[in-house]
């Protein structure tokens, strides 16, 4: 037990501000203020924070809670963490946005701000906060101490399943009526069924005799048609025959023709014998003259040929010694030069040797430049690799520049969605509101449909009775005996009218309630159809709202990464001065810059000069045409040799040619040849006109060969030709008489097939029938497998009713349990049943501090129930005072009596709290109050804190009061410093 003590003004208060701050985002505020954080930021200031580290159930937690401001913009950062006995640290509870956060921190705790405020702390001020709520407000007040939303949530739960189960039954009832309708249909198709088979019978039967008949006019009609197809036969073969024998005769014309000029021919044989022998005489001598043409014209063209090569040899020749001389005449004018360039031997050599030194220079300043090439290079690579990190740090800058912007944007939204957040919360608590309102209209229309169901059954009843009733009226009314034909009793006339006038009577007052109740029906319906109407605008405008959750989702997202994007956007800027200081330093290429002084370095030492290499150049091309005279120089020692030594070869083949020319002693072999040539022309005796005059006697004389075939085939064939003539004779004959046979025999067959038309005309008729009949039979087929398929359905369809039958009526019993589940779980059932029992806990608790601080003056009793005007009982939590004048309105006690009131009150729900909400929040805290107290009453405030400390781990009464403050064992003492703002120290 401690007592926080301090001037007014001084932040005493604000230690309850930083608790309900930090873990709820709540304090005190002005009345048209939604949040308190304006409220509570210090005047001047652009942020606050608040860390609260506290135990709870063993476990150690801490919250976080920052608040900033910027121009209109303001932003929340709120942190969860529970500490790890394992690692030494606190670990994160954190969840993605602050709202998830928050409800972590709800759900660890059990507990909301307004249940806090009213329980387990007594502001300053609103001592009386628990007592001047409305009874509605303080039995939920309650309900939430003892922890009922649970109960709620079952309820609900119940309410679900409940509509679940009444869907499914109306669902189930559907199928059911629709399978009852298709099931009326079975007995027709059963009967359909069998009056198929009896028919399908009789028309397998007619099938069957049909197809007999068939058979046998087929097998008729295929005699008939082969007899058909033997006329057809005969028919083609007395063309054929007749063909035949006309052709037969032309030939034997055309055969006496051929026999006669044969017999010319064979009279004509001795003078082409001899014609023939003549002919072949001069085929010999004509073949001999063409074999001499033939050589003579071969060795004229062969001389030719042989002339031609000796002119080509001595033309060669020719050619030879001029070829000699020319190269003669060049040597001589290359000896001549050679010596000249040789004369200047001396001067070249020395020319060339000094060209040789400056290219040796030359090459050892190319090394030189090459060197320093390779320098340069590496000090451009260096320079490259210097800018490039410099380029990518400077191009990572921008890009940190252009996301910190994005960013920046990304927060500017960020009061927009929390503005659209809010406006989808108020639509979805609207929708919720919507759908209970649904429910209860389901209830509604299930209680309305279960009201017209009995009063159809109490119809039933009545109608029932009223058919009893007729019949006794019809048999007192037709009975002539002298007793009653009811109960055998003496009977007589006025009797009877007094019983059918008592019968009528009452049967009217059964029609009379038979139409009360019909009315009642219909209005029964019309209140279901208003009920079914209201049903569908309900689902409507849910329906519409319903995808309001994703985009509170969706929204919740966006707010959450705007969270971050102040997170992010705070690592951005560090990013960019850690970059920055990098730059300015040229942190980034110390290597590259360390080798780039040592390239400088080498580069001066190499000593290369561009002039030297221009004068070298310059001098070298004065000494350059020395080697290409050094070149001259070495090709004319060495053709000097050659030359002198080749020219005196020549000059001897020279004259060697010249004289075998001048002898003509050149293509000797040639001209041999052509004398050989010359003397086999002379021996070949050939006349050419001799050789015409054979050639024209053979002309007259070259159908000779034709005349010999034709001679030799006449003796061959002449024979042949006669016996061939007696063949076609005797051919002919024997065709004549079989043609005369087959005319007959067609003729007797054409008799046997006059029965073929009329058997070609019934067939297809049958086979028509027949075709029918099947296709009438295989329709019946079809039809009777869809009939037994039907059959088959009806049984399924049976199986599934019965199934339907059994889930309807345990549907049915679902839907009664979570009914009575629902109700019992709702505000009148456990939850009132629990509040009954804690009632008496808490009047206790309030009384026993009450009497202590009141010498037993003062009472408190709490009531559940209340009368209404209309008469009956209402559900309230009413707080009824009483003392020695008896029971007064809370509001006609003095200011000290109504604090004590409310302090004992207060008290006693805190201990509720502590010891029946699983909260598990064993802490009382008191925020002034005691300024109403005389100092009697201040005592026996602090002694009743004595005797309920034992219930609490804490008690913190908050106070400027001097003469309060030594009352407590322990003080912590807050003062307010014009520098530092509120300090505190704790003594005792």
């Amino acid at each position: 037990m401690a007592c926080i003590c301090g001037n007014n003004g001084h932040g005493k208060s604000a230690v309850i501000d930083a608790i309900t701050w930090a873990l709820w985002g709540e304090g005190r505020k002005a009345s048209i203020e939604k949040k308190p954080d304006e409220g509570l930021l210090k005047i001047g200031k652009t942020e606050m924070m608040v860390e609260f580290t506290f135990d709870m159930e063993g476990d150690r937690y801490r919250v976080i809670r920052q608040y900033s401001k910027s121009g209109k913009t303001a932003k929340t950062i709120l942190e969860f963490e529970v500490f790890s006995s394992e690692k030494g640290e606190f670990t994160n509870l954190t969840q993605k946005n602050m709202s998830q956060t928050q409800e972590k921190i709800i759900e660890h705790l059990r507990m909301g701000y307004e249940t806090f405020i009213n329980s387990s702390v007594i502001l300053q001020g609103r001592a009386d906060e628990f007592a001047i709520k409305k009874a509605s407000e303080r039995k939920q007040l309650l309900c939430d101490i003892l922890g009922l939303s649970k109960y709620d949530e079952l309820s609900m739960l119940a309410r679900e399943k409940y509509k679940e189960s009444n869907i499914r039954m109306e669902f189930v009832e559907e199928e059911k009526n629709r399978l009852e309708k298709e099931l009326l249909e079975k007995e027709n198709v059963e009967e359909r069924l069998k009056n198929i088979k009896d028919d399908l019978q009789n028309l397998n039967k007619e099938i069957d005799n049909t197809e007999k008949e068939l058979i046998v006019m087929r097998e008729k009609k295929s005699t008939l048609s082969a007899i058909m197809n033997q006329i057809e036969g005969i028919e083609k073969q007395i063309v054929r025959e007749e063909s035949s024998i006309k052709d037969m005769k032309k030939q034997k014309i055309q055969l006496q023709e051929e026999m006669k000029l044969t017999e010319k021919i064979l009279q004509e044989e001795e003078v082409i014998l001899k014609n023939h022998n003549l002919y072949e005489e001069l085929i010999k001598q004509d073949a001999l003259m063409y074999e001499k043409n033939k050589k003579i014209t071969s060795l004229k063209q062969k001389k030719m040929s042989t002339e031609s090569k000796i002119n080509q040899g001595k033309n060669e020749l020719s050619s030879e010694i001029n070829v000699i001389k020319e190269k003669i005449n060049s040597i001589k004018v290359q000896l001549k030069e050679t010596l000249k360039v040789i004369d200047l031997k001396e001067d070249i050599e020395d020319g060339f040797n000094k060209l040789k030194a400056l290219e040796n220079q030359e090459k050892e300043i190319e090394k030189k430049f090459k060197l320093q090439k390779n320098l340069e290079d590496l000090r451009i690579k260096l320079e490259k690799s210097i800018s490039e990190k410099e380029g990518g740090l400077k191009i990572e800058l921008a890009t940190l520049h252009k996301r910190e912007e994005e960013y920046d944007i990304q927060i500017l939204k960020k009061e927009n969605i929390i503005k659209q957040i809010e406006t989808l919360k108020e639509e979805i608590n609207h929708m919720e509101t919507l759908e209970k309102e649904k429910e209860r209209v389901i209830l509604k229309g299930t209680e309305e449909q279960s009201k017209t169901t009995r009063m159809k059954e109490q119809i039933k009843e009545i109608e029932k009775k009223l058919e009893e009733e007729r019949q006794k009226w019809m048999n007192i009314s037709k009975s002539k005996d002298s007793n009653c034909p009811l109960c055998d009793a003496p009977f007589d006339e006025k009797r009877k009218k007094q019983t059918l006038g008592k019968i009528k009577k009452e049967g009217e007052a059964k029609k009379e309630e038979i139409n009360r109740l019909v009315k009642e029906i219909e209005t029964s319906k019309k209140e279901t159809h208003s009920i079914k109407e209201e049903y569908k605008r309900l689902e409507g405008e849910i329906k519409k709202l319903h995808p309001k959750k994703s985009i509170l989702a969706q929204k919740q997202v966006e707010l959450e990464n705007c969270n971050k994007a102040s997170l992010l956007k705070e690592e951005i800027k560090a990013k960019m001065q850690k970059i920055n200081k990098i730059l300015e330093e040229k942190h980034y290429a110390g290597e590259e810059i360390k080798k780039q002084k040592e390239i400088e370095e080498k580069l001066i030492l190499l000593d290369y000069s561009e002039e030297k290499v221009q004068n070298i150049k310059g001098e070298k091309e004065k000494w350059d045409k020395y080697r290409q005279e050094k070149i001259k120089l070495d090709i004319a020692t060495e053709n000097r040799d050659k030359l002198s030594l080749e020219l005196p070869l020549l000059e001897n083949t020279l004259k060697e040619k010249e004289e075998i020319l001048t002898k003509e002693e050149f293509s000797l072999e040639f001209k041999k040849e052509l004398q050989e040539i010359t003397r086999e022309l002379e021996e070949l005796n050939f006349s050419q006109e001799e050789h015409n005059t054979i050639r024209d006697q053979l002309k007259k004389l070259n159908k000779i060969p034709t005349q010999m075939v034709y001679l030799n085939n006449a003796k061959k064939q002449y024979p042949l030709m006669v016996e061939k003539h007696k063949g076609l004779s005797d051919n002919l004959k024997e065709k004549e008489d079989l043609l005369i046979t087959l005319i007959n025999e067609k003729e007797h067959k054409t008799l046997l097939i006059e029965e073929l038309p009329s058997l070609c005309e019934i067939i297809p008729q049958k086979e028509s029938l027949l075709y029918g009949l099947r296709l009438r039979a295989n329709d019946l087929t079809g039809e009777k497998g869809n009939l037994e398929n039907m059959f088959e359905e009806h049984k399924k369809v049976e199986e599934i009713l019965k199934k339907f039958e059994k889930e309807f009526e345990e549907k049915g019993k679902d839907r009664e349990i979570y009914r009575i589940l629902s109700k019992a779980f709702g505000k009148d059932g456990i939850q009132s049943l629990i509040i009954q029992n804690c009632i008496p806990e808490i009047e206790t608790a309030a009384n026993d501090i009450l009497s202590r601080l009141t010498d037993n003056r003062i009472h408190i009793a709490l009531e559940l129930q209340r009368d209404k005007k209309s008469g009956g009982l209402k559900d309230t939590l009413d707080i009824k005072i009483s003392d020695e004048s008896g029971t007064r309105d809370y509001e006609l006690y003095s200011g000290g009596e109504a604090f004590r009131t409310n302090f004992s009150l207060r008290v006693a729900l805190a201990k509720l709290m502590a010891r029946r909400s699983g909260t598990k929040l064993r802490t009382l805290i008191i925020d002034e109050g005691f300024g109403t107290q005389d100092s009697e009453g201040i005592e026996q405030l602090v002694e009743a804190l004595q005797e309920i400390s034992k219930d609490f781990d804490k008690i913190l009464v908050i106070t400027h009061m001097e003469s309060l403050k030594n009352m407590f064992p322990t003080r912590i003492e807050v003062t307010k410093s014009p520098t530092y703002g509120s300090v505190f120290k704790v003594i005792g």
